[in-house]
C-alpha cells in the first residue's frame, strides 16, 4: 500500500475523489478548501507528516487508518467503514456514522477520538472496544441510535454545552475534564453505565 496521492501541495477546492491508497511524505503541504474528499476505494490512509486536514471527508467503501487522522468532518455511508486500527482521531465538526466505525484497539493500542460537533450514530454501527470519545467543541449533541460508547470525556479547553438526543449507554467510563463552563443536558433520556467510573465533578 504504498502508492503516494500526495508528496508535494494539494488544495481540494473541487470535490475529488481518491480510490488509492494515500500517503502524506515529509513536504506535504495540504490547503483544505471548499470541497469534499471521498475515499472511494478500499484504502488505507497514512498521515506521514502529521496533522494533515483533508476538510470534510467521506467514507466509502473501506478505509484502514495506519496513522492519526485529522479532517473537520467524517461521514461514513451505508454499508461503509472507518477502522481506525487503534490511531487518533480528530474532528473540528461532525461524525457521522450511516455504516461502520471500527474504533476497537489495533496496531496503535486504543483509539481516542476528539469530536468538535454532533456525534450522529442513526442506522450505523459503533464498535467501540476500549476506544476513548472527546466532546471539545462549544455546542454539541449526541445522536446515540441505541448504539453505545467506552469511555466518554466531556469538554476541553473552552466552555461546553453537551445534549443528548436520545438515550446513552456508556460501557466504560464517563468523566468531566476541567474546563470552563460545562453543561450536559440529558433531559428526558436515560445515561446507562456499564464500566465503574462516573465522575461529573467539574461540571457546572
Amino acid at each position: 500500500w504504498s502508492s503516494d496521492v500526495c508528496s508535494s501541495d494539494l488544495t481540494n477546492n473541487s470535490d475529488l475523489n481518491i480510490s488509492i491508497n494515500i500517503t502524506f511524505t515529509t513536504g506535504a503541504v495540504v490547503q483544505k478548501g471548499t470541497g469534499t474528499v471521498t475515499f472511494d476505494g478500499d484504502l488505507f490512509y497514512n498521515d506521514g507528516v502529521g496533522g494533515i486536514n483533508l476538510g470534510r471527508v467521506v467514507v466509502d467503501p473501506t478505509t484502514t487508518l495506519t496513522s492519526d487522522f485529522t479532517a473537520d468532518s467524517v461521514t461514513i455511508l451505508t454499508g461503509d467503514t472507518l477502522d481506525t486500527d487503534g490511531y487518533e482521531m480528530d474532528i473540528a465538526g461532525t461524525m457521522d456514522i450511516n455504516g461502520t466505525l471500527d474504533a476497537a484497539s489495533g496496531t496503535d493500542g486504543s483509539s481516542t477520538i476528539t469530536v468538535g460537533g454532533t456525534w450522529d450514530m442513526t442506522g450505523g454501527l459503533f464498535i467501540n472496544t476500549s476506544s476513548t470519545v472527546i466532546f471539545d467543541g462549544s455546542t454539541q449533541a449526541i445522536i446515540s441510535d441505541t448504539k453505545s460508547f467506552f469511555n466518554i470525556q466531556i469538554g476541553g479547553t473552552l466552555s461546553l454545552s453537551l445534549s443528548t438526543s436520545d438515550d446513552l449507554s456508556i460501557d466504560g467510563s464517563l468523566t468531566v475534564n476541567n474546563s470552563a463552563n460545562t453543561t450536559f443536558d440529558i433531559s428526558n433520556d436515560i445515561v446507562t453505565m456499564s464500566g465503574t467510573t462516573f465522575d461529573l465533578t467539574n461540571l457546572d
